[in-house]
């Protein structure tokens, strides 16, 4: 204590325990957290501290470098996958075509099996009008049965004209006229 103050005697340097003084070089080596300028500083303990060696003991060149293999790298790998990309596209683009192909080849083979157009040395309808024969494939028996009934139809309309728009004889000689003859099926009673 001063004599004369009665104020306990600042202590010096030598006389701080040891805990203060490394609190006090601490105090003095920490940055401050603001400058008049308006530069923040970061509290240590924050994720955006970076400590002085970090900060400044960096190689310019070796970061360069770094980030230009960064680059090199990232753009391989979007080389990479753009080809990917172009080889994926291009193989859609050929089994699609594959596919088309196919059906088409498919088409071609069950017209053929189907149908004689256009095959060598045959006849496009299945009726030989030379011969006047149909033929015995199924395609033939069809045109056969479908001429058959248009025939049927043809008899039954000639056979209803006759009787309901003719008088019953001949107008030449004036005898009396028999009904045209019909097919079996189309036969009836009057």
């Amino acid at each position: 204590m001063n004599p004369i103050t009665g104020t306990p005697l600042s202590r010096g340097i030598d006389q701080l325990s040891r805990a203060e003084r490394d609190a006090q070089r601490e105090q003095r080596t920490q940055v401050p957290r603001k400058l008049g300028s308006g530069v923040f500083f970061a509290d240590p303990v924050t994720h955006h501290y970076l400590p002085e060696k970090e900060r400044f003991g960096v190689s310019f060149a070796d970061e360069e470098r770094l980030r230009r293999e960064e680059e090199v790298r990232r753009k391989g790998e979007a080389r990479e996958k753009h080809r990917d990309f172009i080889v994926q596209r291009e193989m859609g683009k050929w089994d699609r075509e594959d596919h088309v192909l196919q059906k088409q080849q498919v088409m071609l083979e069950n017209k053929a099996s189907k149908w004689k157009q256009g095959q060598k040395n045959s006849t496009s309808d299945a009726y030989n009008p030379i011969s006047l024969q149909y033929d015995s494939t199924d395609q033939g028996q069809m045109l056969k049965a479908a001429d058959d009934a248009k025939y049927a139809r043809m008899q039954r309309r000639l056979y209803n004209l006759d009787q309901r728009c003719n008088q019953g004889f001949n107008l030449l000689n004036g005898q009396p006229r028999l009904p045209p003859d019909l097919p079996k099926p189309w036969q009836f009673d009057d």
